[in-house]
């Protein structure tokens, strides 16, 4: 599998993982490589990568309902106005 900012963040499958308990040591180590992978990236491949993650959190149905139920409540006329909100935190 090739990454959209040019490394490759493949992970051999030499055999299957067997039991909960590797499986987790497998997750960490991949979490700890994807890490230092990352943090070798120029700041241009970061910021793609970061724009990569927010579209795959976009894509979530948790966060699909979440953003239809805000714009359903502003159509209902559940919003602050800017000057209610400027009052709130006391700027004028």
């Amino acid at each position: 599998m090739r990454s959209p900012v040019g490394a490759d963040l493949s992970v051999p499958s030499k055999r299957p993982l067997d039991g909960l308990r590797n499986r987790a040591k497998f997750t960490a180590m991949s979490i700890l490589e994807l890490k230092q992978r990352v943090s070798r990236l120029s700041q241009r491949e970061r910021q793609e990568l970061q724009l990569y993650l927010l579209r795959l959190k976009r894509e979530t149905p948790a966060w699909k309902r979440a953003t239809a139920k805000k714009i359903r409540d502003m159509q209902g006329g559940k919003f602050t106005t800017l000057e209610e909100l400027e009052t709130r935190v006391g700027k004028k």
